[in-house]
């Protein structure tokens, strides 16, 4: 696992409401480690971007690909993203809609998907959402994921959380001897949501 530097105070990592006490005051994130075959020290650019509904984690492609000169390992790639989140006791949060973007390219009878996983440190509930292309296929693909109702996850309640944010780009490993490829993006937007607890 890797580790980056701690970032300053986010203003306001919460989901906009009316209400003036709909999120607590003191929102930010302590550090970041990311881990996974996909990603690396060049495809974490931070910083996080805010604009009091939304943040943002840029980030460069992890890409599946199967053909000749591949290995099967080839055919799954994921970057995990863990983020150590501090914020005033007596509130909690959940991950209410990612957006991932990506590319695919595959032949006839391949498919490629794109997996979101979300879930908090030392709880055992995750929030999982996936697309799944089919080919022919090329071009470029959004893959919305939304996190709502009994598919939610809440962070614990308390003054702090590890929230984790997985990537994960597959293809459909019956495949492997066709040369396909899936990218998948971290999400540049994820919506936050807040309540008592």
């Amino acid at each position: 696992m890797h580790f980056i530097h701690t970032l300053p105070i986010l203003a306001s990592l919460a989901a906009a409401l009316p209400a003036a006490t709909s999120s607590p005051d003191d929102v930010r994130v302590a550090s970041i480690s990311y881990a996974g075959s996909g990603c690396s020290a060049s495809t974490i650019s931070g910083p996080f971007s805010s604009d009091g509904k939304t943040f943002g984690l840029p980030h460069g492609s992890l890409v599946a690909q199967s053909g000749p000169g591949t290995t099967a390992a080839s055919n799954r790639k994921n970057c995990q993203i863990a983020l150590k989140i501090r914020y005033s006791s007596g509130w909690q949060f959940s991950i209410s809609r990612a957006e991932y973007t990506g590319y695919a390219a595959l032949p006839g009878g391949v498919s490629g998907s794109s997996v979101a996983i979300i879930y908090f440190g030392g709880e055992t509930r995750q929030s999982e959402s996936s697309k799944t292309i089919d080919g022919p296929f090329a071009g470029e693909y959004t893959h919305v994921a939304k996190f709502v109702g009994g598919d939610a996850v809440w962070s614990p309640c308390g003054s702090e959380s590890i929230l984790n944010i997985n990537a994960d780009a597959r293809l459909d490993p019956d495949n492997i001897r066709d040369s396909a490829k899936i990218s998948v993006n971290t999400p540049e937007n994820v919506d936050v949501v807040w309540r008592r607890c």
